[in-house]
């Protein structure tokens, strides 16, 4: 906690130093969200409160000071509308870059601490190419800046990238960082045990059978998962180009798991430390792509392996489907509505902070109105359909688990920001009390 504070008063005294001969842009944002709950029989409504606010600050147009920073709440209802509620307050980025301008090559070192222009996201292909609406608007998570990344570039890191005369970038990205992941516990054994020749009569018979059954074999090996973490070295390399009739983002890297210590299958060894210990490698590899960039009909593109194991150790390598990432978008626009159809194959960490989307796999239609007048203000309407399932693996796939959810929304731009209305209604949950709908409230502007 002290490293945190001491982090944003760093970055705020920077900010002030020098703010009256740079330039300074924010982004602010906040949001309700009311969702039905159920707890000892007793029906209500949950409550919760999300914030963001991001700041960047430019001196001379070479020096770049960004922070972004999220909070969000527990159900305000529960202890009483007027009584402390928990809160959690997260830094989701701190950096400081310089740029190198010349007539004809951009180029720009980095030092970052937290996440920093994450592959599948608008960051980097705005910033070279200025451009809009590369990725899906249901990919944005609620008050967003970016839309959900393939590969999240986080932890401590430096990142260099440039901008050619021609309409193509490159970056490379180092970067360390810990992750939690579940282990494997060391193997045991069940020592050999005697088991009566005759049960305790006390029991009932079924019962004394079910007892016997459910014990493990003598020496049966037992295995255990928990979760640790793990440090980890990253590399990343990039690629971006903007043409005519193509915008390609495109990136490959590699993750190695950190060791300080051997562990040996005999138990009867001790672990021995070492200085440092890569046992296997873990690569990652995506491109995200619009085709046809027009705004009447174009096509958006994302796939990519999120992890894939090196492991010489291991018989084989396998790809489950969590660490599959595919999103295909068709857009299509006449003069009073747009509709997008995209069909998506999505790990569980991407869908968790989506409004529209809950669930690993399935198809979402979108449609939206063009620019209206509503309120005197300007807005626009839209709603999605989406049918969707989380199936452990291909196999599982089956038609009684997706689920069908209806969500619509009406963005209203007023004093210079959008003011967000979304409900999200799940018809095959109208059983369930806590997941049948949900509605969500909110404003965000740039400052």
């Amino acid at each position: 906690m002290k490293k945190k504070s001491l982090l944003i008063i760093a970055f705020l005294s920077l900010i002030f130093l020098g703010f009256s001969d740079g330039a300074f842009n924010s982004y602010a944002g906040a949001s309700l969200s009311f969702t039905p709950k159920e707890k000892n029989d007793e029906k209500g409504i949950a409550l919760k409160l999300n914030g963001v606010f991001a700041g960047q600050y430019t001196l001379d147009n070479a020096f770049i000071l960004r922070g972004h920073f999220n909070v969000h709440t527990d159900d305000i209802f529960a202890n009483g509308l007027f009584q402390d509620t928990a809160a959690f307050f997260t830094i989701k980025e701190l950096s400081t870059s310089y740029r190198f301008l010349t007539e004809n090559i951009n180029q720009q070192a980095s030092l970052f601490l937290g996440e920093f222009e994450s592959f599948g996201s608008d960051s980097f292909v705005k910033k070279y190419f200025g451009t809009k609406n590369l990725t899906s608007t249901i990919l944005l998570p609620t008050l967003g800046l970016d839309t959900v990344g393939m590969f999240k570039f986080y932890g401590l890191g430096l990142a260099y990238s440039i901008k050619l005369a021609s309409p193509t970038a490159f970056g490379l990205y180092f970067y360390y960082n810990k992750t939690e992941e579940e282990v494997l516990k060391l193997p045991t054994s069940i020592p050999d045990t005697e088991v009566p020749e005759e049960p305790d009569s006390s029991l009932p018979d079924d019962s004394v059978e079910d007892l016997l059954e459910s014990l493990p074999e003598n020496n049966e090996v037992l295995t255990e998962t928990t979760k640790e973490y793990v440090r980890r070295l990253n590399a990343d390399f990039r690629f971006s180009a903007a043409w005519d009739s193509l915008i390609l983002d495109a990136d490959l890297g590699i993750s190695l798991p950190l060791k300080t210590q051997i562990v040996y299958e005999d138990e009867s060894k001790e672990p021995k430390d070492v200085i440092l210990l890569i046992e296997y490698a873990e690569l990652r590899a995506g491109v995200s792509m619009l085709i046809g960039n027009n705004p009447i009909t174009n096509l958006f593109l994302q796939f990519g392996i999120l992890k894939y194991d090196l492991n010489p150790q291991a018989e084989e390598n396998k790809l489950p489907l969590e660490n599959i990432y595919l999103y295909m978008e068709p857009r299509f626009t006449t003069e009073y509505l747009k509709c997008n159809v995209a069909f998506f194959c999505l790990p569980k960490t991407a869908t968790k902070n989506l409004q529209f989307i809950n669930n690993s796999i399935g198809c979402n239609i979108s449609f939206a109105s063009q620019p209206i007048i509503l309120f005197n203000q300007n807005a626009d309407l839209g709603c999605n359909f989406t049918v969707s399932a989380s199936p452990e693996g291909f196999s599982d796939i089956k038609a009684d688990s997706f689920d069908f959810q209806i969500s619509p929304y009406m963005n209203l731009y007023l004093f210079g920001g959008t003011f967000e209305l979304a409900s999200v209604i799940n018809p095959t949950k109208f059983k369930e009390f806590e997941k049948f709908l949900s509605v969500s409230l909110g404003y965000k502007a740039f400052l």
